[in-house]
């Protein structure tokens, strides 16, 4: 199933966007990989994020982007404050790409991919 969103402006054509899936993986070591894929923006990014704040007694956690074909700020806010939220706990969170096109403009447009530790698969 798509999502459909008006345009910026609230008007004009609507945008469709593949459905958002998260699917989580533990691993024996207490690691945890969370695979996101499709399209997230602020009605899909809780999804994420509970997802990421469950994972606070991990090892460490992964969130694998590779297979996001968009997202707003929403993300780049969930992620931003999941990663404090980790750090405090000594739960160290990794990005995975390699990112498509939209989401690594995302990162380098507003200057937050220092902020992270990225590995591509």
């Amino acid at each position: 199933m798509a999502t459909t969103t008006p345009d910026e402006s609230g008007a004009g054509p609507h945008i469709t966007l593949p459905r958002t899936t998260i699917t989580e993986q533990v691993q024996g070591d207490r690691s945890v990989i969370l695979t996101v894929a499709g399209a997230l923006d602020w009605s899909t990014t809780s999804r994420l994020v509970t997802a990421m704040q469950k994972s606070v007694n991990a090892r460490s956690v992964t969130v694998d982007l590779s297979g996001l074909v968009w997202a707003d700020s929403a993300l780049l806010h969930a992620l931003i404050n999941t990663q404090r939220h980790l750090r405090s706990h000594d739960t160290p969170l990794v990005l995975r790409g390699p990112l498509h096109p939209v989401l690594a403009r995302l990162f380098d447009v507003t200057g937050t991919r220092s902020y992270f530790v990225f590995h591509d698969a």
